[in-house]
């Protein structure tokens, strides 16, 4: 069984990781569009799924805290 501090130390964590996946995502394209460079599919791609996989860590991070 875990701690009451040790689940809300994993909770703030996978809180961190969601939030971090909307900056990575917004400011990673919006970094190119501001700049008007090309945004490249592959460039965009990479984005997004960078911005997916700490969704889906903080996600994951929330989850377990609460099991």
């Amino acid at each position: 069984m875990k701690s009451k501090d040790f689940s809300i130390s994993i909770e703030s964590m996978g809180v961190f990781w969601c939030e971090a996946s909307v900056l990575v995502a917004v400011f990673g394209l919006l970094d190119k569009i501001v700049k008007a460079e090309l945004v490249s599919p592959l460039y965009a791609g990479k984005t997004l799924s960078a911005a997916v996989l700490f969704f889906w860590m903080g996600i994951v991070l929330k989850t377990w805290a609460k099991s």
